[in-house]
């Protein structure tokens, strides 16, 4: 699951939350008539991802007969207002892509996000019945590593072709803890593998070998820790300018004497 690296966008417009009401149906005054819109739990949902988009099928399958006239001759800027309205009224994904997004999840990895989400008393049926999206898929991003859904992720063959497909870089071999699930027993299992790391490593360099080398254990990193290590790079390049005015400079290029024959190259001439 993928997160938003800056930390203000975890949070929720309060404008927004204010006015996301799914249960009540949605009237706007246009042209001097109330149009009462149709609901988004009585519509299918095929149906309703294709109008989000589409704003001639949003005006067909949400605006009743006599209302579609008015709203059809509404200009661009205001039709998209009243798309946008109508997805925070009835608590829709903050944009089509995230409604396709939780779509396409929900088809291929139901049963085990059904799971994780029962385990807390919330029924994915039914939020997904009453069309309550947005609060759907925040609370599938927010399930934790140790969750069937991510286990079913992690054992997606077509998912890590399309991934190996990709050329996606390369995470280390134990993802970073999130802090929510860096418990105190954790973090002491953690502090014990530390150490039981170090003792071996002392113990093969007391006997005479090569010590292997055992990386610490990943822990959370805060925001805080990025600040420090922001601090440091700029330390650092500022040292880098002071030492090297003109930047780094390029290492000299190896004269042909002193450059060692290659597989491939041509034999020299013969002596003489």
């Amino acid at each position: 699951m993928t997160r938003p690296s800056n930390p203000h966008a975890r949070g929720l417009r309060l404008d927004t939350a204010d006015r996301e009401r799914p249960h009540q149906r949605l009237a706007v005054r246009v042209g001097g008539q109330l149009i009462r819109l149709r609901p988004a739990r009585t519509v299918p949902w095929s149906l309703l991802l294709q109008a989000s988009t589409d704003w001639w099928l949003f005006v067909m399958v949400l605006v009743p007969a006599g209302g579609r006239r008015l709203v059809e001759a509404l200009s661009w800027d205001r039709m998209q207002t009243l798309v946008r309205i109508y997805r925070i009224h009835h608590g829709l994904g903050v944009s089509p892509a995230e409604d396709q997004r939780l779509a396409a999840l929900i088809a291929r990895y139901g049963r085990a996000i059904e799971q994780d989400l029962a385990a807390h008393g919330v029924d994915l049926l039914q939020l997904w019945q009453q069309r309550r999206w947005r609060h759907l898929l925040n609370l599938i991003d927010g399930l934790p590593r140790h969750s069937a859904f991510v286990e079913a992720l992690c054992d997606d063959d077509d998912l890590a072709e399309h991934l190996a497909a990709r050329d996606t870089p390369a995470v280390g071999d134990r993802a970073r803890m999130p802090l929510s699930q860096f418990s105190p027993e954790l973090e002491m299992a953690t502090n014990v593998f530390d150490r039981l790391g170090e003792l071996i490593q002392a113990v093969t360099a007391a006997a005479g070998a090569r010590p292997p080398k055992i990386a610490p254990y990943p822990r959370p990193r805060t925001a805080a820790d990025r600040v420090r290590q922001r601090r440091a790079e700029l330390r650092h390049r500022g040292l880098v300018a002071r030492l090297l005015p003109h930047g780094p400079q390029a290492a000299p290029t190896p004269s042909p004497r002193d450059r060692r024959p290659q597989a491939g190259d041509p034999l020299p001439p013969p002596p003489g």
